[in-house]
């Protein structure tokens, strides 16, 4: 998933210990590197956890930063590429 400010991955990671449910989130940052976006998710996860008063789990915090390009809305030749594959061969518009 697309993660800017990490509150709605933060969110989803509560929700799944919520209803024990295994499964990872993966973010892919639009505008932190990695490190400071697994620190700002994990700090809210663990928020999010106190204040609906549900178990903390501790998810392993993932985000991805090697899509970012330099920063918000850059991209390479690669990435639009695979746009571009993606519009032709799903019909995404």
């Amino acid at each position: 998933m697309a993660t800017g400010t990490e509150s709605t991955q933060a969110g989803i990671m509560t929700g799944l210990d919520k209803h024990h449910l295994p499964s990872k989130v993966i973010g892919i940052s639009v505008g932190r590197n990695r490190e400071r976006a697994e620190e700002i998710v994990t700090k809210f996860y663990k928020e999010l956890c106190v204040r609906f008063n549900i178990v903390y789990q501790n998810r392993n915090t993932i985000v991805l930063d090697e899509y970012m390009c330099e920063g918000y809305q850059k991209y390479n030749d690669e990435i639009f590429e695979i746009s571009n594959e993606s519009i032709a061969q799903y019909g995404f518009a």
